[in-house]
């Protein structure tokens, strides 16, 4: 079954990016993003009701599709090209267009820099014979600190990776890894928001390489601005369609943690059919669209969220 779904979207040989389905009661801690702690919110408070929740499971997918990686490359190419001078910062241009970049050092018109192990590696757009756009790659990661003139600043302590290909059957495969903090004032949106985040995401068309077929998500984001929503977290998070070699469309397999303002982590545990297994067991209670809510480890009962936003988009994710 697991050939067969990866074959239907096109990914056969494709690396394994879904892990082992979640405990069926988290633990009560803070360690829902790969290691970050939210330590600026408190560790418990009075558990949320179902009506509260389905605000908080929207909002978060609403954040998920503003996290393009790509988002930020030109505006820091663009920056660092506006400001370089002569060793500042030192620029080291590797074969394949990857530049490095280090320094500690303050330009002529008062712009102050540190970067340490900076790579900029972004590849232009690769095509097939009839123009066709089949891979675009980029990445950009290290510690750097830039100050303008003006206030607006470039902080960063991260890794960015992003892959966009054309896969088989005109399938077309979308992957971004976000990990670390940053805010970039120049790029604006989620970049501006000096968010914390340890974020995975692929994302898959179906044949028509137009409309969504899978997707999967691990770890989270918090320090984004929502007057809600204070923080999120997947935790092997993926549903296949069915018209795409799925066996159900309305619920997924994994877990969203989500935390209010002033609260606490409730977990959202699905039990949905891990399509991308080798022997899924569909019972009567696998394709219902509901989950068991955790709070403080301690089940508050079932919830049927709307997740249809998962699968709301066209063309691109973000």
């Amino acid at each position: 079954m697991r050939l067969l779904v990866l074959c239907l979207l096109g990914g056969c040989g494709a690396k394994d990016t879904v892990g082992t389905p979640p405990d069926k009661a988290p633990k009560d801690t803070d360690d829902r993003v790969w290691g970050w702690v939210d330590t600026g919110l408190p560790s418990s408070s009075a558990p949320l009701s179902v009506a509260e929740l389905q605000p908080l499971v929207d909002a978060a997918f609403e954040q998920v599709f503003t996290m393009d990686p790509s988002m930020v490359y030109a505006p820091f190419l663009a920056m660092v090209t506006e400001i370089a001078e002569v060793n500042c910062p030192r620029v080291n241009e590797r074969a394949g267009g990857r530049i490095d970049l280090d320094g500690d050092c303050t330009t002529a018109d008062g712009t102050r820099l540190i970067m340490e192990g900076v790579r900029y590696d972004v590849k232009p757009p690769q095509t097939n014979p009839g123009g066709v756009t089949i891979a675009v790659d980029g990445w950009l990661s290290g510690d750097a600190l830039v100050i303008r003139p003006n206030g607006d600043r470039w902080e960063m302590s991260h890794l960015i990776v992003s892959d966009e290909r054309q896969l088989a059957n005109g399938v077309r495969r979308f992957e971004g890894r976000l990990i670390g903090t940053m805010k970039a004032d120049q790029v604006g949106g989620w970049a501006a928001q000096r968010l914390s985040a340890a974020l995975e995401q692929t994302w898959y068309t179906g044949p028509d390489g137009l409309t969504p077929g899978a997707y999967l998500l691990d770890g989270g984001v918090s320090g984004f601005e929502h007057p809600q929503l204070a923080g999120y977290s997947f935790k092997d998070f993926s549903l296949v369609t069915e018209d795409n070699g799925g066996l159900c469309d309305i619920e997924p397999t994994g877990s969203i943690s989500v935390r209010a303002h002033g609260g606490a982590w409730h977990d959202i545990v699905f039990s949905g059919p891990d399509s991308f297994t080798e022997t899924p067991d569909l019972s009567a209670t696998d394709c219902d669209g509901c989950a068991e809510v955790f709070f403080g480890g301690e089940s508050l009962g079932e919830f049927c969220p709307d997740i249809s936003a998962a699968l709301n988009w066209e063309t691109r994710p973000w």
